[in-house]
């Protein structure tokens, strides 16, 4: 992990030489689920901000954008799958390169970040995942005016009448990346309606398939109960549904 002044990673890419821009942090260890504040403390870059006022002093923190940067290598017998990187919660916002490309752009803490890098990574070496995190945006604190709120990020470590401001940031939830197939089913959304007897009832069952090398493909549901198949239903989908 690196911390850089806001827009100064960016910077580097548009220069002939990065010699410039050193960052404001050398680079640490740092672990993911988890934030940039606990790596700092950990190393000794900032004192605990929980003691003393030593919070005011670690303010800074929340001011400056923040690289993380881990290898990683794909298995050989991924070959002819769909590569997918999964990102399941960036605070708050941030940009994802892999092996110094970029591939995407996030902003939301709640809301996960799918990316198909399949033609980005390399079989026969290391490849090399960049997520790019922003400083903090603008926000009412907690006991602020709720209807000027834009983002989808806690309020309440903006301040609140009983914690110090430390506006968290990092990448708070799980990384993964997957490998699949022709077709898959990226969202699946069910709901149930029972009549007012509650004798009888209704299941909907809504599919969002991904096709990302297939043209069509078919979606079988089935409903069980003690082993046995009560309901079932199938329709067929394409690209054009």
């Amino acid at each position: 992990m690196k911390g850089w002044f806001p827009g100064e990673r960016q910077w580097q890419d548009t220069l002939d030489s990065d010699e410039f821009f050193l960052g404001e942090t050398d680079w640490i260890p740092a672990s993911v689920p988890g934030d940039v504040h606990t790596a700092l403390l950990e190393h000794g870059i900032i004192t605990n901000p929980y003691e003393s006022l030593n919070s005011r002093d670690c303010e800074w923190v929340s001011h400056r954008d923040w690289s993380y940067l881990t290898p990683f290598r794909v298995p050989q017998e991924w070959h002819g799958k769909t590569i997918l990187l999964t990102l399941g919660g960036i605070d708050y916002s941030g940009s994802v390169y892999v092996n110094g490309t970029f591939c995407g752009k996030h902003e939301s803490m709640f809301v996960p970040l799918e990316l198909d890098i399949t033609d980005l990574v390399r079989w026969d070496s290391d490849n090399e995942l960049e997520v790019v995190l922003d400083h903090i945006p603008f926000e009412q604190c907690q006991y602020g005016d709720s209807s000027l709120v834009r983002t989808q990020k806690s309020r309440f470590a903006y301040k609140w009448d009983f914690c110090a401001r430390l506006i968290p940031l990092g990448i708070w939830q799980d990384v993964e990346l997957r490998a699949v197939g022709n077709i898959r089913c990226s969202h699946v959304k069910v709901t149930t309606l029972l009549d007012e007897k509650n004798q009888s009832g209704e299941v909907s069952v809504h599919i969002t398939p991904s096709l990302p090398s297939a043209s069509q493909g078919k979606a079988e549901v089935r409903i069980w109960k003690d082993g046995k198949v009560i309901a079932w239903s199938s329709g067929d989908f394409s690209k054009d549904d």
